[in-house]
């Protein structure tokens, strides 16, 4: 069994921005073994544009507080499995005239089921490329409502009301000179899906989406 938990800070395009998709991939593991990770991301968005063009508009502010729970677990040398849970808060403000109005929904967000093959394992040259695929159920609320009971936008809801396809690859590789020292490559691709029931009675679709993360990491080992 293995855990650990991280913190991480992202940043969406023009929505608040659910951080679902570019959290997914727990760590290569042995046989058999139960995985379990949590992070929090927070997404921040303050500057308003017009296409390339910055707006001069300082009085909004989104922010999305993210609570992400993983599970895996490692059936064999090729396949493997791992879910994704989240409780999202999403918040709105907008200062004007000297008036604040501060907009809060909260609630569990959207879930991913992830199966994943390796698809090339080579231990002396240090590469590993996994393939996986699954899809992000609507378990989300997405119908909450203001303190006035009128119904929200969509960046503004706990989950998207939508089933969603999502496919995912992750590639890395240990330096000849420094073993421990790995470069990695994660591309996820979702096919969003539509929510039939937006605001009760239209259809409202997110666009597909590509997110492509590269990083590097290395363990440092100190004597005691």
């Amino acid at each position: 069994m293995s855990g650990f938990i991280t913190r991480a800070y992202s940043q969406s395009c023009c929505s608040g921005g659910v951080p679902i998709s570019n959290n997914l991939g727990l760590p290569a593991s042995e046989e058999k073994t139960l995985q379990f990770a949590m992070s929090y991301d927070l997404n921040l968005l303050n500057t308003l544009k017009d296409g390339s063009n910055k707006l001069d508009d300082n009085s909004r502010k989104r922010l999305t507080h993210s609570i992400l729970l993983q599970g895996g677990y490692v059936f064999n040398k090729k396949w493997s499995t791992e879910v994704l849970a989240s409780w999202i808060q999403q918040e709105r403000i907008i200062r004007q005239f000297g008036n604040t109005n501060q907009t809060t929904t909260r609630g569990l967000g959207d879930a991913v089921i992830l199966v994943k093959y390796k698809l090339l394992s080579n231990n002396i040259k240090g590469i590993r490329w996994f393939i996986g695929a699954g899809p992000k159920f609507p378990t989300g609320s997405s119908n909450e409502k203001d303190k006035n009971n009128i119904s929200l936008n969509a960046d503004l809801q706990p989950g998207s009301g939508a089933l969603d396809a999502i496919a995912w690859t992750q590639f890395s590789k240990n330096s000849k000179r420094r073993p421990s020292l790995t470069y990695s490559g994660t591309a996820t691709f979702s096919l969003k899906g539509k929510n039939n029931n937006y605001l009760g009675s239209q259809v409202y679709q997110f666009g597909n989406e590509w997110i492509i993360i590269a990083g590097i990491a290395d363990q440092f080992v100190t004597s005691g």
